[in-house]
C-alpha cells in the first residue's frame, strides 16, 4: 500500500507502524497494518506532543478563535481532531494542516463528525474523503448543514419526548405510589438521528422512587445481559429531572427541594436491546427488572401524530 492514500473505509488499521517491530500484535483488533517506511515503531509520548502541537499552532495561526482538540494513541500514526465550533471547519483551515504535516510526515489526521461517509483523512500529500467529485470545501458544507438538520432533529425529538413524559405522569393519578414498589417505564423512544452512524439510539425513560439514600438507578455493570447495548446519550440535553408532588419538572441539581422522585433517561443501542431494563435497588441491593415491550417503542414521527390530534 506504499504510497497510497486510503480513505476511513477503506482502511483502518494501525497506519504507518511497521507490524515486525510490536510484539504481540492484536491482530483481532488492528487486523491491517500499513507503514511507509520500515522498522517504523508505535508513537512515543514524545512524538505524540510534537504532533499536538503543531496542530494547535497551525490552527491558532488561521484564527485565534479556533478551538480544536487532537488526540493521539501509542497505537499508530492516525490523530483524531475535533473543533468546538463548526464555523471553522473550512478548505483554508484543512489545507494550513495538510502542509503542516511536513514537518509530522508519517502522521494523518482524521475528522471524523459522526456522519455516514462524511469522514475526512489529512495526509501530508493530499486530503481524502468520499465523493471526491466535490471540493474538500463543497464537501465540508454538505456536512455541517447535515449536522445542523441533525441537531435541530433531535432537539425536537427531546422537547416531544418530556411532553410525553409528563403527559403519562399526569394521567396516573396513581403513579407516584406505583413507583414506590418499581421504576416505572414512562417511555421508549427511537432516535433515529439523520445521518448518524454506529446505531440507532433507543432513549427509554423512567419514573424512579426518590429514597432516603439514592434512588434506583442503573448499575452499569455492562457485563450482564441486563446491560447489553446500554450506550452514551448526548451530554447537550438533559437526561434527568427532578419532579415534585404537584407534578412538577424542575432540571437535576443534586439539592434537597422535597422531590418526590425523579425522571431519568438511559440509551441503548437498539439492535442490541434485549426488551428489558433492569435497576438495582439501593435500599436492599435486589434487581428489578422492568420490560420494554418493542411495540411501544415510539419514533418522532408518532409523537408528532399523536400531539396532532390533541
Amino acid at each position: 500500500m506504499t504510497g497510497m492514500l486510503p480513505s476511513w473505509n477503506e482502511f483502518r488499521g494501525l497506519y504507518n507502524v511497521d507490524p515486525r517491530t510490536i510484539d504481540g500484535l492484536p491482530t483481532e483488533l488492528f487486523p491491517q497494518y500499513f507503514w511507509s517506511k520500515e522498522g517504523l515503531k508505535p508513537p512515543d509520548l514524545k512524538e505524540q506532543q510534537a504532533l499536538v502541537r503543531l496542530v494547535h499552532s497551525t490552527c491558532k495561526k488561521i484564527d485565534t478563535n479556533v478551538t480544536v482538540e487532537c488526540e493521539t494513541s501509542f497505537n499508530d500514526r492516525t490523530a483524531s481532531i475535533s473543533f468546538r465550533n463548526d464555523e471553522f471547519v473550512n478548505e483554508k483551515l484543512f489545507e494550513s494542516l495538510r502542509a503542516s504535516l511536513k514537518h509530522a510526515p508519517y502522521w494523518r489526521l482524521l475528522f471524523d463528525p459522526a456522519l455516514y461517509g462524511m469522514e475526512v483523512l489529512i495526509y501530508p500529500s493530499g486530503i481524502v474523503y468520499e465523493g471526491q467529485s466535490r471540493s474538500i470545501g463543497q464537501h465540508l458544507d454538505s456536512m455541517k448543514k447535515l449536522i445542523s438538520t441533525s441537531s435541530t432533529r433531535v432537539d425536537k425529538f427531546h422537547n416531544m419526548q418530556l411532553r410525553w413524559i409528563k403527559k403519562q405522569i399526569q394521567d396516573d393519578a396513581d403513579i407516584f405510589q406505583k413507583m414506590r414498589v418499581r421504576p416505572i417505564i414512562l417511555g421508549a423512544f427511537d432516535n433515529g438521528q439523520i445521518g448518524r452512524k454506529q446505531y440507532r439510539t433507543l432513549e427509554v425513560w423512567s419514573l424512579e422512587y426518590r429514597h432516603t439514600v439514592e434512588a434506583c438507578w442503573m448499575d452499569g455493570m455492562e457485563v450482564q445481559t441486563s446491560y447489553k447495548g446500554m450506550t452514551q446519550l448526548s451530554a447537550g440535553l438533559p437526561n434527568q429531572y427532578d419532579i415534585s408532588r404537584d407534578g412538577s419538572f424542575v432540571p437535576f441539581t443534586g439539592k434537597n427541594r422535597n422531590q418526590i422522585g425523579f425522571a431519568v433517561c438511559n440509551g441503548f443501542d437498539l439492535s442490541m436491546f434485549e426488551g428489558y431494563v433492569c435497576f438495582r435497588d439501593p435500599a436492599n441491593g435486589e434487581e428489578v427488572t422492568v420490560e420494554v415491550a418493542l411495540d411501544t417503542i415510539l419514533t418522532l414521527e408518532a409523537l408528532e401524530r399523536y400531539f396532532c390530534d390533541d
